[in-house]
């Protein structure tokens, strides 16, 4: 275990990542938009990198000029916030309780890319390439825009080279599947409070409840104020040619001292590093996808599209987490769980203490 004296008091921490075997630290200074860039490859921490990003445009919830340490901090309700940047892997299913962040980070073609989705009528998107820290920004704009509504609610999600963009209103709800880099419009899907949901593959699911951990809720006009009501998100995942879209929110539950925290909720100076030769580890996405994926506190509908978005009206295969999820597994085999994910295939890691052996069990699509 290596610790490492970084950043100053002003400084205040983002997220991790690691690109091509090289672990990155990013931070914000407080009340700007100056990104600092810590890589570390092998045990050689080198001289943060600066990205002044001064100069941009970021817009509030509104539509007012703020600092990008704002846009990390302050929610589309205008509550203040500690920075929590979701990462999200598009290799694996990501439930509702994560997408529905509004600071998404995407490692995409060896790049950074932040999403906020802080302002409910545009999708800020701020894209960062660590081998030369040039940088884009752009803003895509959301449906229902120009509706002043209060009870509106909207989220954005990225698989792959398209952008799924969702607002919902008590009264409607629109999501946008559009091409990523040039914008085209590929599929608009509309819902009307009157309307049955005729794109949906499941019920409409409500589970994790306090008391009463899974029921189905029958009318649109239930799901729509759900919608509005708690932390709207959308997710996709592509699996046998085939896009798999989740529809939902998230009502944000507490969950005692359980939670884990990744890092100090202000400055840091200490910041302790597992560096293993190249490999540098912070902790296991994939067992943290796979927990919030199959412990979900959401209402939603499951939707199965072909490769053009038409709707597929057929039973949802179950995907890797389902599989786990699904297996039976002794009581001996709960101790030193973990989830990891290798080549194309997923791992489950379990522990028997009284024979002293490790179980590692393969499950793939």
């Amino acid at each position: 275990m290596n610790e490492f004296k970084i950043g100053d008091p002003f400084d205040k921490f983002i997220q991790t990542a690691t690109i091509n075997n090289t672990f990155y630290l990013i931070s914000i200074r407080s009340q700007t938009s100056v990104l600092s860039f810590y890589a570390l490859n092998d045990i050689n921490l080198k001289a943060p990198v600066k990205v002044n990003l001064e100069k941009e445009s970021f817009i509030n919830r509104s539509n007012r000029k703020t600092t990008l340490h704002n846009l990390f901090t302050l929610g589309s309700t205008g509550a203040v916030e500690r920075i929590d940047v979701k990462k999200i892997d598009e290799s694996t299913p990501n439930s509702i309780d994560i997408t529905s962040e509004e600071t998404k980070l995407y490692m995409k073609n060896n790049k950074f890319i932040f999403t906020f989705d802080n302002n409910r009528g545009v999708v800020q998107i701020l894209t960062v390439n660590p081998y030369d820290y040039s940088y884009t920004f752009k803003t895509i704009d959301k449906p229902f825009k120009a509706e002043k509504k209060l009870a509106k609610k909207s989220n954005s999600f990225i698989l792959n080279s398209k952008l799924f963009v969702i607002t919902s209103t008590k009264k409607d709800m629109e999501v946008n599947i559009q091409d990523y880099s040039s914008g085209k419009l590929l599929k608009k899907i509309k819902l009307n409070v009157n309307d049955k949901i005729t794109f949906k593959n499941t019920p409409i699911i409500q589970e994790g409840c306090v008391y009463n951990d899974y029921r189905e809720l029958e009318s649109t006009k239930k799901f729509l104020r759900k919608l509005t009501m708690g932390d709207i998100g959308i997710s996709a995942y592509k699996q046998n040619n085939e896009y798999l879209v989740t529809i939902g929110s998230e009502k944000e539950v507490s969950r005692g001292n359980g939670g884990m925290m990744m890092m100090p909720m202000g400055g840091f100076g200490g910041v302790p590093i597992a560096a293993l030769g190249s490999a540098n580890v912070f902790f296991n996405p994939t067992f943290f996808a796979y927990n919030s994926y199959s412990k979900t506190k959401s209402v939603h509908i499951k939707s199965l599209f072909d490769l053009d978005f038409n709707h597929i009206d057929k039973e949802i295969e179950n995907n890797f987490f389902d599989k786990i999820k699904n297996h039976a597994m002794p009581g001996n085999l709960l101790a030193a769980k973990t989830i990891f994910k290798y080549k194309d295939y997923f791992i489950l890691g379990n522990y028997i203490s009284k024979s002293k052996t490790y179980i590692l069990k393969k499950f793939d699509d």
